[in-house]
């Protein structure tokens, strides 16, 4: 049995796909205010964060990230505005927050029982 001669690959040409590609908007500044963000987007405006840490922020109420502004087959979707109201209140500044001193470390060791005395 001979074996079987593939067909040339297509060679496509990069400036090709880069001219056939829409702009790619990398900053959310730049839309509007009623544009929809996926948590994706929403994660790259934030430095590229991962998943986990945008639920964590989601669900910590001293970070307070707003909730989705459309869930839409269990996928979330912010505004434009409502993610740049967050980071501007995010860059405001740090909120003055009293911290009190933990307390001393208790001791650790073993007990030691009371001694009785012998019964004779």
């Amino acid at each position: 049995m001979t074996p079987r001669k593939l067909p040339p690959r297509k060679q496509s040409r990069p400036a090709e796909i880069a001219a056939a590609a829409p702009p790619v908007v990398t900053t959310h500044h730049a839309l509007g205010d009623d544009v929809f963000l996926t948590s994706a987007q929403v994660r790259g405006a934030f430095g590229g964060i991962s998943e986990m840490a945008l639920w964590r922020w989601a669900k910590n109420p001293r970070i307070g990230l707003p909730p989705p502004d459309a869930v839409i087959a269990r996928r979330k979707y912010w505004r434009a505005a409502t993610i740049r109201k967050f980071q501007d209140r995010m860059t405001a500044g740090p909120k003055t927050i009293e911290v009190t001193p933990p307390p001393p470390p208790a001791k650790r060791g073993r007990r030691r029982r009371a001694v009785s005395p012998r019964r004779r």
